[in-house]
């Protein structure tokens, strides 16, 4: 990829004080270690109708058709890791601790929004939807990009002076 028109850039959301109905999708009553076969446990199982159910796997529109591979994982009684790799080269992360008291959800992305959605969504499109899986009291935003001018940082920077419900 070209330097010059290289928008490397990684989006972190870190979420806390989780809405107790949002955080309950992550809380399982399953039996820990029950195997459905030689080599895949349910916990797998678990994670990726959790996945779906949560419509974490819908976070980016994939109008390119990027390959993904994703792996998730729910945890007994509670909590939930998914990664996923786009292309053998870009990646995002989620986890979860769903307790009363001191919830927290964490996102990481470093997924070329526009290129992966054909330029039909950004970085905001994406944060509003991880928000809204989660609907936390607060959270924190970290955009990193190599150049201070970069596009989605100026869109990220107006945005957020429009979030008055968070802290």
């Amino acid at each position: 990829q070209d330097e010059e028109n290289d928008d490397d850039e990684t989006l972190e959301i870190l979420m806390t004080g989780l809405d107790a109905s949002k955080a309950q999708q992550f809380v399982t009553d399953r039996k820990p270690g029950v195997e459905i076969g030689e080599d895949h446990d349910n916990g797998h199982s678990l994670g990726l109708v959790t996945t779906q159910q949560t419509k974490l796997d819908q976070v980016y529109d994939n109008n390119a058709n990027f390959s993904f591979h994703h792996d998730a994982f729910a945890f007994t009684p509670c909590g939930y890791s998914s990664n996923l790799i786009l292309d053998e080269e870009y990646y995002y992360t989620l986890h979860v601790t769903p307790e009363k008291g001191w919830s927290y959800a964490s996102f990481e992305s470093n997924v070329p929004v526009s290129a992966v959605s054909d330029g039909t969504q950004d970085n905001i499109d994406v944060m509003k939807r991880v928000l809204n899986v989660f609907q936390p009291a607060a959270f924190c935003l970290t955009f990193f990009a190599k150049d201070i001018m970069n596009k989605n940082f100026t869109k990220l920077m107006k945005f957020c002076g429009g979030t008055e419900d968070y802290v």
